[in-house]
């Protein structure tokens, strides 16, 4: 039971990225991993993605998704080479598993954070409560600009809430 509340609070500081807040100033957990004079969009992107959510346990959050039924074989596969699966390129940049689309839409992230499996479920039930109790489509839309997830429209469809419920 306690590892569903470790998970729960990934999805939590996790969702921070789609709306950051500016919070006090806390010691930086993840100063190791800050890029000093970011170069490039994705170096850019990387910074942004570690000033958005410092509660991030970035260790921890790599070790699950090395270890999850869907992306462990590209994890594994990426170790030694980048890996392409159709329009997707991964890669891991200092051991997060991250996903660039080949070709992508105007004003849309190219980059994208893997989510493990384990965590998809809860992150996708807190982002529908954070903002709106929004339906499938829009939650689908929102959360793949910023993130890469397995069957995201079908884990979408099946949230259930008793708000949205009581209002159908």
């Amino acid at each position: 039971m306690a590892a569903r509340g470790k998970f729960r609070d990934f999805a939590k500081d996790i969702l921070s990225l789609l709306c950051p807040t500016v919070g006090p100033e806390i010691r930086d957990p993840h100063a190791n991993y800050v890029i000093a004079d970011p170069k490039t969009p994705f170096e850019r992107y990387w910074n942004y993605l570690l000033k958005a959510s410092p509660l991030l346990d970035l260790p921890l959050f790599n070790q699950i998704t090395s270890k999850d039924a869907f992306f462990k074989h590209i994890y594994k596969d990426c170790i030694q080479a980048v890996v392409i699966k159709k329009e997707k390129k991964y890669f891991l940049f200092k051991g997060t598993l991250i996903c660039e689309l080949r070709n992508t839409e105007p004003f849309k992230s190219k980059f994208r954070l893997v989510v493990p499996c384990t965590l998809s479920g809860d992150l996708i039930t807190q982002t529908h409560r954070c903002f709106g109790h929004q339906g499938p489509a829009k939650l689908k839309r929102m959360l793949s600009n910023r993130f890469e997830i397995n069957n995201l429209y079908s884990l979408a469809q099946m949230i259930f809430c008793r708000i949205c419920d009581e209002i159908r």
